[in-house]
């Protein structure tokens, strides 16, 4: 599965506040996912399972270079963005959106989730 996949079901489910229908989005996208014990880690918002004690290593500030660095703005433009919106991955696509450039690669990877 392609993650851009499962991006459109994160942005159908923020869309909506209604219980029933992101049920609804979740239960349709469930149905057809390969892999779903990655993608159920995925959509409830982690990396590893709860008994797996792996970590990142991210931390915010190397998120906001990265993102700085990615899309050349100023450190001080994402800080203000982020504590607007208190989401740095609402602040990523708000600065990237525009970007002619959306991937590095125009073939699908040869694993599922790339």
């Amino acid at each position: 599965m392609k993650y851009s996949t499962l991006v459109g079901v994160y942005e159908r489910l923020e869309a909506t506040t209604k219980r029933l229908e992101k049920t609804s989005i979740l239960s349709e996208f469930l149905k057809s996912a390969d892999e779903l014990d990655r993608v159920m880690l995925l959509v409830q918002g982690r990396v590893f399972p709860n008994w797996d004690t792996s970590e990142l290593g991210m931390a915010a500030k190397l998120l906001v270079k990265a993102i700085s660095l990615a899309t050349g703005a100023s450190l001080d433009k994402i800080d203000s963005l982020w504590k607007e919106t208190g989401d740095l991955g609402t602040v990523a696509a708000e600065l990237t959106k525009n970007k002619s450039q959306a991937t590095l690669f125009s073939q699908p990877s040869p694993k599922s989730l790339g």
